[in-house]
């Protein structure tokens, strides 16, 4: 068994945050980094995939919510996804508790070899993954 690496970081990111009227807007699916996302002919193959190996990636993220703002609900469950399948899985999870708004995020691909037949199950991973690059958490103005 290889240790973990795990670390902390506080950080400023500019366009993160954006202003909707008196709401704000949180790009959180931008903090996840750039994600593979897979388009066009490339969705097409015809051979096995080769990774470098088994991975998993955890990120816990913790934001401490504005006063006078609260979490808006619906933008918090969209955040939440679960695709487990033979090829790995995407895990993300949003809770508020208190003023600190929390995001798990779990991604795990569990061969390093992907017969093709399984090409649409790697897909589901890649896809959830790439998507939440996208995601957003609205904060409501009190």
């Amino acid at each position: 068994d290889e240790p973990n690496v795990t670390y902390n970081m506080a950080c400023n990111v500019d366009g993160l945050v954006k202003r909707a009227g008196k709401d704000l807007v949180l790009s959180i699916g931008k903090l996840f980094g750039n994600q593979t996302e897979i388009t066009g002919s490339k969705r097409e193959r015809k051979s096995a995939i080769v990774l470098e190996s088994p991975s998993q990636n955890r990120y816990v993220l913790n934001f401490t919510i504005p006063d006078g703002y609260i979490v808006n609900e619906t933008s918090l469950s969209m955040v939440n996804k679960n695709i487990i399948n033979e090829c790995g899985a995407f895990y993300a999870q949003a809770k508020v508790n208190d003023n600190i708004l929390t995001i798990q995020i779990n991604e795990r691909y569990l061969h390093y070899v992907i017969p093709i037949e399984k090409w649409d199950k790697f897909l589901e991973i890649i896809d959830a993954s790439a998507a939440f690059s996208n995601t957003s958490i609205v904060l409501n103005h009190k």
